[in-house]
């Protein structure tokens, strides 16, 4: 969060944000971080020089040139699950709203970023898989309708579960008109896949019907963004607002100072420092992994004799 004291040219404060922690190449470490600037001033004048970063109070060196994802020279994926609400109440102008909101966000991806959709009512669908196709997926977005209930939990758990395997920036982004009224996973369970796979959550209610606590808890929670959108006409801006923003973001990467799979947690903290003004955000993350500290006798063949307890992660 930023500073009490702001840059004398910033009118509304600076939010720095730690939105997403990879540690898919662990000890190599990287984070994605926004920086909320209304007057863009700060913003353009960030360079490698204007981030440091500490990991458990010990200062890392970046090993990386610093730049936003939507750089040209950002050569990585954006990987992003769609998922969208198709229950009955979603019937007529929201529908039609929704698709046309998720095809803007995929008209807005780079290159090399990739999309997957899922629609959900009583069951989870799966309408595309990761493609950077965009006509596949205004195609695929295009032909869903309406009808059932709302198992908005499962379909999330869903888009968690496919972008688990893959590494750089993923998302999903969840909209719902609703409450959630037949999933098998609750709002607990969802929350802690999230934080344990480190992915963001972008929630959208829609209507006044959606609003609820746990729409904004489980973004908080995940670090993504939990928006209202009073009618579907919002929707567009919406979807592309999110886009643009996560675009926006930059790419910090270090080497861990503690560099084992100890499946103890570790607190990064981000600081820019810029004419005298301080902006830190902060963000945990777990390795992974045990240090066994006793071994247990599971069987004669000496290559396998060994076993930790409770295994290893």
């Amino acid at each position: 969060t930023a500073s009490p004291t702001l840059p004398a040219f910033a009118q509304t404060p600076v939010v720095v944000t730690v939105r997403q922690i990879d540690k898919s190449q662990f000890p190599e470490v990287s984070l994605f971080v926004s920086v909320e600037d209304p007057s863009s001033q700060l913003s353009s004048r960030i360079d490698s020089t204007g981030f440091t970063v500490t990991e458990g109070g010990t200062s890392v060196d970046l090993v990386a040139p610093v730049i936003p994802l939507g750089d040209s020279s950002y050569a990585n994926p954006i990987s992003t699950v769609l998922t969208l609400d198709k229950s009955g109440s979603m019937g007529g102008i929201k529908i039609d709203d929704a698709k046309r909101a998720a095809i803007a966000y995929t008209e807005l991806m780079r290159d090399n970023d990739q999309t997957a959709v899922i629609a959900f009512d009583n069951r989870v669908l799966k309408i595309s898989g990761f493609t950077d196709d965009r006509d596949g997926l205004k195609s695929a977005i295009s032909r869903i309708t309406a009808g059932g209930k709302t198992a908005f939990f499962d379909a999330v758990d869903r888009g968690l579960t496919d972008l688990n395997p893959l590494s750089g920036r993923t998302l999903v982004i969840a909209i719902t008109d609703g409450q959630d009224n037949e999933s098998s996973i609750d709002l607990a369970g969802i929350v802690r896949n999230a934080e344990r796979l480190g992915i963001p959550v972008y929630t959208i209610a829609l209507g006044d019907d959606a609003v609820t606590p746990w729409l904004s808890q489980l973004a908080n929670r995940s670090g993504g963004e939990y928006v209202f959108a009073p009618s579907s006409a919002e929707l567009t801006e919406l979807y592309s607002e999110i886009a643009r923003g996560v675009q926006s973001e930059y790419k910090l990467t270090y080497i861990s100072p503690r560099p084992s799979h100890d499946g103890r947690g570790r607190d990064v903290k981000v600081t820019i420092r810029d004419s005298g003004n301080v902006f830190e955000a902060t963000k945990s993350y777990n390795p992974g992994g045990v240090i066994p500290t006793k071994f247990t006798q599971v069987s004669s063949d000496p290559k396998f004799s060994l076993r930790a307890p409770g295994g290893w992660d």
